[in-house]
């Protein structure tokens, strides 16, 4: 599966996206953001897509920066995906159909699912440095999407 940076972002245009942070854009509590995730996001805003950052971490000083870095909102909220809630913290108008993009289909795939939304699964931002038990959860939840979200 394709990490967000490499995945095939042409077929989504007028969209509101809703972007995971760690896992996704970049690896899970680091900071740093590679040119080819930049020339993601912009492709997906060329593409006329609204996008908001959003975690359930709550770690808003760092969110709000990657934000501000990427040129894309962040919803900034004390809220945990899979919540409905997060339909009143954006803008969203009727003709735009919305679209989560995230690596955990266990949160992401299932927020979705609560927002009635397409989910886009991508690959894990993976950090060499990943824990043995982190790597476990990211094999269970494959199975998860591969028996319940694909």
């Amino acid at each position: 599966m394709p990490s967000f940076a490499k995945f095939d972002a042409s077929q989504i245009k007028n969209k509101v996206i809703l972007l995971d942070i760690d896992g996704t854009v970049i690896h899970d509590g680091h900071d740093e953001i590679g040119e080819d995730i930049l020339n993601k996001v912009e492709e997906l805003r060329n593409n006329r897509n609204k996008i908001y950052l959003c975690s359930s971490q709550e770690d808003h000083y760092r969110h709000r920066a990657l934000a501000k870095f990427l040129k894309v909102e962040y919803i900034e909220a004390n809220l945990h995906k899979p919540t409905k809630k997060i339909l009143k913290l954006i803008s969203k108008p009727k003709t735009k159909k919305l679209v989560v993009i995230g690596d955990k289909y266990l949160v992401d795939g299932r927020l979705a699912k609560v927002l009635r939304a397409e989910f886009v699964k991508v690959g894990l931002a993976a950090s060499v440095k990943e824990s043995f038990i982190r790597r476990i959860f990211y094999k269970i939840d494959d199975l998860f999407n591969d028996l319940l979200g694909g």
